[in-house]
């Protein structure tokens, strides 16, 4: 996998599905049809206001299919339609499209992860740490950088909910910031993150001698 720069905003609607259904398919608009649901502004001489990436390729597909003669809504309307939007549906797709949900509101654009296949793209939140102090951490500049342990939250676009992702960062060369441990990772389902949370406050009940039933004093 390869960290992703930041993506152009995608189409609200998936080109491919439409291209490819039977029913319901609409027919390109115009240009004349573009320019007239847009607003015209004052200042730039009654020039349109400038078309989406989206609306651009349907309105550079609907000049192809005028200059083919190709009837809309025909079979080879459809057909070239849909190799027409195949062949840049990449470019406009951020792999948050392929989460049926959209985009969660936890999830940070800049940390998006790109795979091969399309299946494995990754959205993720940032990482949020607490301190290890039984774990090296560096000293640099006079400053002590704490190692620490690290959790985020990622969803694969072929899963229906998001995983809990837990790390830890300790000194790992001399002098250098603390870094992953290798082997350190381990992903948890939401159901067992919430047991695990469970657990470790038992833990430290019985450590304690405390309860979250106690009374308060």
């Amino acid at each position: 996998m390869i960290r992703a720069r930041k993506n152009k905003k995608a189409p609200a609607v998936n080109p491919v599905v439409d291209a490819t259904s039977g029913e319901g398919s609409r027919t390109n608009p115009t240009q004349e049809e573009i320019q007239m649901s847009h607003h015209i502004a004052c200042d730039t001489d009654n020039a349109p206001e400038e078309l989406s990436e989206y609306e651009q390729m349907e309105l550079d597909f609907a000049t192809l299919a005028a200059d083919r003669g190709l009837v809309p809504d025909s079979a080879l309307w459809k057909l070239e339609r849909r190799a027409f939007y195949f062949n840049a549906i990449d470019s406009l797709l951020e792999p948050v499209e392929l989460l049926a949900g959209g985009r969660p509101t936890w999830a940070d654009p800049d940390c998006d992860i790109v795979s091969q296949y399309g299946a494995h793209h990754v959205v993720a939140s940032r990482a949020w740490a607490t301190r290890l102090d039984l774990h090296p951490g560096t000293i640099m500049d006079g400053y002590r950088l704490s190692a620490r342990a690290e959790v985020q939250l990622m969803q694969q676009a072929n899963e229906v909910e998001p995983f809990v992702l837990m790390r830890r960062k300790a000194e790992q060369n001399s002098g250098e910031k603390p870094t992953t441990v290798k082997g350190s990772e381990t992903r948890f389902t939401l159901s067992e993150a919430a047991e695990l949370a469970h657990l470790l406050l038992l833990v430290i009940d019985l450590a304690r001698g405390t309860s979250d039933d106690s009374a308060v004093a």
